[in-house]
């Protein structure tokens, strides 16, 4: 007898079902379908964990006793361009619950809110369930959740609470929902970037620190493939250099050498236009968007991770570690914030003290 379901198949045989057994099986999550009279499109999300984003509403509680007080425990998020209304509620851990309306991609709707809370609130969301109403269907999921991944925490990238007036709404923190949504929706291999390389950062966050290290730098180096370097191919032309090359190419068309040699020639030659992930991030550094301090960082805690080698374990070896551990880390929230077209304030991590506020200004690298 076989039972089949999408991505998932288990086989029983006539022996194991004519005999009492258990058969524990992992799955990812369950969904069931039914009809509804609700035609409202509807997104719902149920976790358990404390997030830390700006509040703006406050809500009656009741204890377990019966106690009734007021909490500033509910976040509202207007995103009157896409038409929807988020509203992110957390009664300090025990349950949480995110409800959106106007959802018809719940999908999209839960990478972009898990990308918001881990980037800005340190955390991996682990939804035990959720409920997507359109067109007169109803759908609950139920997801199995990682305790591992339950007790993580990682650095949020901005301030939830800010004193300066121009912040005091949190408006500022929930610009980065609202330009992951739109970014997916323009240019969902972008977001999908971000998203992918945030989060392998995050699980390889408080492991060992070659591995942490290995994580974020390759993770920087795939946002500048998948996102930097194809924008600089396209608006970084050099007319010039290339008129070089081509008369480059024809004074080695007419060398009398081998033709395997010419050919390798011609190819070294056309290397001088490629643009490289050291190239990209001076191209980054020549737009205000990192610092030289930063790029140089990723370089050498790059340099390291590609060729381990045993280690001094001096003080001094393991401050300059840290430092450009820290540093690269700046780098690559730099990278997302500028992805996500952000301006605003942000943290700026230091090996030695608090972080500090900064102002981020994204650019136009089309220019």
């Amino acid at each position: 007898i076989e039972f089949q379901a999408e991505d998932f198949r288990i086989e029983l045989h006539a022996l194991s079902i004519h005999r009492s057994s258990v058969h524990h099986i992992l799955l990812e999550k369950i969904r069931t379908t039914e009809l509804t009279k609700n035609a409202k499109d509807y997104f719902y999300i149920e976790f358990n964990q404390t997030i830390n984003i700006p509040r703006n509403k406050n809500n009656s509680v009741v204890s377990t006793l019966g106690s009734k007080s007021f909490a500033w425990n509910e976040s509202i998020i207007d995103f009157d361009q896409e038409n929807l209304k988020i509203r992110i509620v957390d009664d300090h851990g025990t349950k949480g619950f995110i409800s959106i309306e106007e959802c018809t991609n719940p999908e999209l709707m839960l990478d972009c809110v898990t990308f918001y809370l881990g980037f800005c609130s340190g955390l991996l969301l682990q939804p035990y369930y959720s409920k997507h109403i359109s067109s007169n269907q109803e759908v609950s999921t139920f997801y199995s959740t990682n305790k591992l991944y339950l007790q993580k925490s990682y650095v949020s990238a901005i301030a939830s609470n800010l004193s300066n007036p121009e912040f005091r709404d949190g408006e500022y923190h929930f610009n980065i929902l609202r330009n992951s949504i739109r970014l997916y929706k323009e240019n969902p291999k972008h977001f999908l970037s971000i998203y992918a390389q945030w989060r392998r950062v995050w699980v390889s966050f408080k492991s060992e620190q070659d591995i942490t290290n290995l994580a974020l730098t390759t993770a920087i180096e795939g946002l500048l493939n998948d996102i930097f370097i194809p924008i600089y191919k396209q608006s970084r032309k050099d007319e010039v250099l290339e008129h070089d090359i081509k008369e480059i190419k024809k004074i080695i068309k007419n060398l009398e050498i081998d033709d395997l040699y010419k050919e390798r020639l011609q190819n070294s030659i056309s290397y001088l236009k490629t643009i490289t992930a050291n190239k990209a991030l001076a191209l980054l550094v020549d737009s205000g968007i990192l610092s030289k301090k930063e790029t140089e960082a990723w370089k050498n805690l790059r340099n390291a991770v590609a060729h381990p080698k045993a280690k001094s374990n001096n003080l001094s070896s393991k401050y300059e570690e840290k430092e450009n551990f820290i540093s690269c880390l700046n780098l690559f929230n730099s990278l997302i914030f500028q992805t996500l077209n952000y301006k605003g304030p942000r943290n700026y991590f230091s090996p030695n003290k608090e972080a500090e506020i900064y102002l981020f200004n994204s650019k136009n690298l089309n220019e």
